[in-house]
């Protein structure tokens, strides 16, 4: 659980999530995709499958019919 509050986008409360992690992921990369999630946070997103699923977005929000509202990408995991 985390405390955040965001003046630019009118949000403050407590975000809780779970996130597992890759075993060839980097702790570097695992907490880079965390403070994405929080940077970029709206309520209903989702992280991606990651190194699990590499075809799907690092993080995303999908809309009520499924299309996808938020897609968030970044960076190359690397090998422990």
């Amino acid at each position: 659980t985390v405390e955040l509050n965001n003046l630019d986008r009118d949000f403050s409360g407590r975000v809780r999530f779970k996130e597992p992690r890759h075993p060839n992921e980097s702790s570097e990369y695992f907490h880079a995709r965390v403070l994405a999630y929080l940077h970029c946070y709206r309520e209903g997103q989702q992280f991606g499958g990651g190194l699990f699923k590499p075809e799907e977005p690092t993080i995303f929000l999908r809309d009520v019919v499924g299309e996808y509202e938020q897609w968030v990408e970044f960076g190359c995991p690397s090998e422990n």
